[in-house]
Order: C-alpha cells, then structure tokens, then sequence
C-alpha cells in the first residue's frame, strides 16, 4: 500500500491531491501530484485544505522544482513541456495565454507563474 507523503506520516490509503489546484489553473501532470492520506486530504485540521501553512509549503516546493528544471530565461513550448512531462499538444494548449517572444519563445517567470496558477510563492 502506498503511503502518505506528508513526512512524519505513516497512514496508506493514499488519494492523489492536486497541489496547484486545476480550477486555479495548476496542471494536471506528474509533478502537481501528492499521495496524501484521507486525514491529509479532507477538511480535517490537518488537512491541506484547512491548513495554510501546510499547503503554503507544498506550493513553494512544487516551484522550486519547476525552477530548477526551467533554468534558462526564455523557453520554447516544446522544451518547458518536455521538462515538466507534458505532451505537446497538451502544453500548447495549456501556455496558450502566456506572452509569447517575437522568436516564440515563452519568459521563464511567465511559465513558472502559468504552472502556479498565476501566483509565485
């Protein structure tokens, strides 16, 4: 059984969470997933949905992964959907908002910000 990803928590049963929420615009890969247990995952205390400080931290990690994989400061929509393991067509859609470069090419900052659902932590 899989267990929750939350450190110090040993509950399994795990359910994927979204970190950057899809209704605010956080994709729907790999990398905005977590294993959270049913106490992680509901409206408990504890939960992400209750605890800002918990999903605060969650946020702030996610960004730093994008931030390391994104390193240079201007990207094309193949190369960011490469990184962060989109397909193409997927991504094309998804940074279909994001200003684009006269040479195509999106700016790291908006890309980051598109992945946050608009907010940089």
């Amino acid at each position: 059984m899989i267990k929750c990803e939350i450190p110090g928590c040993i509950r399994e049963g795990c359910h994927s969470h979204h970190i950057v929420f899809r209704s605010q615009g956080g994709p729907d890969i790999a990398m905005n997933l977590i294993r959270l247990c049913p106490d992680h995952h509901n409206m408990s205390p504890e939960g992400v949905h209750m605890n800002p400080t918990l999903d605060k931290r969650l946020k702030c990690g996610i960004q730093r992964e994008y931030e390391a994989l994104l390193p240079e400061n201007e990207q094309s929509v193949e190369l960011a959907a490469d990184r962060i393991g989109m397909s193409r067509k997927k991504a094309e859609k998804y940074f279909s908002k994001v200003p684009k470069n006269p040479d195509g090419t999106m700016d790291r900052e908006d890309i980051i910000r598109r992945l946050m659902g608009g907010r940089l932590y």
